[in-house]
């Protein structure tokens, strides 16, 4: 029997922001959707950061759609601006600073990101 595919469209214009600390979170794909990961639109205004963090289950992949930021990943410090992007593995402790014209990123999670229960753990900037 042949697996039943479903095709999903939209624009950015008309999906819906969820604050998250100081992320702005559009969802393009979520849990849902019933697939193996997530893909979220992720914006933080200039100046603006998230303390340390990691995710248990779950490995991210972003890639920089717009502006820059800085970055501490399991300690080292990184700069992404525009076209940049990392894979983070679960455990990889993160913290975000953005530019100062702020920072749009594609997120993808995989398994995917419950946006209402986020696979979240704040962390001191040692590792787990």
């Amino acid at each position: 029997m042949k697996a039943k595919r479903r095709l999903v469209l939209g624009t950015l214009e008309n999906t819906p922001s969820q604050a998250i600390g100081t992320l702005l979170v559009q969802s393009l794909l979520d849990k849902s959707e019933r697939r193996p990961f997530s893909v979220h639109r992720v914006r933080m205004k200039p100046g603006a950061s998230h303390p340390p963090l990691f995710h248990a289950r779950m490995s991210e992949l972003f890639l920089v759609l717009d502006g820059s930021m800085r970055a501490k990943i399991d300690g080292r410090p990184r700069r992404f601006v525009k076209g940049g992007f990392a894979y983070l593995p679960p455990g990889a402790i993160h913290e975000f600073h953005a530019g100062r014209n702020g920072v749009e990123v594609l997120a993808v999670f995989s398994p995917p990101m419950n946006l209402n229960k986020p696979d979240i753990v704040f962390q001191s900037s040692r590792k787990p």
